[in-house]
């Protein structure tokens, strides 16, 4: 409850992402997966914020999958 969307961003664009963007592994460059973060996480991603995973760590793990640095800040927006 402490962690606050980080400034600066959109939950909504984040939601879109959440649910919508084609994933990428850096463990196999150029290749996209038909995964999005909702098909392995709670579809809203209340997962995330129930186990207490930082902004940080979200967003850290969401540019790790493809993201750019402003799309994996509206993505832990959306988580909060």
């Amino acid at each position: 409850s402490t962690f606050t969307a980080p400034s600066g961003t959109s939950a909504a664009a984040g939601g879109a992402l959440f649910n919508l963007s084609n994933l990428v592994s850096k463990d196999f460059p150029g290749h996209r997966f038909t995964a999005t973060c909702a098909g392995c996480h709670a579809k809203d991603g209340r997962d995330l914020k129930y186990f207490g995973f930082s902004n940080l760590s979200i967003e850290v793990r969401a540019q790790y999958h493809g993201m750019s640095p402003s799309e994996a800040r509206d993505t832990a927006a959306y988580i909060r």
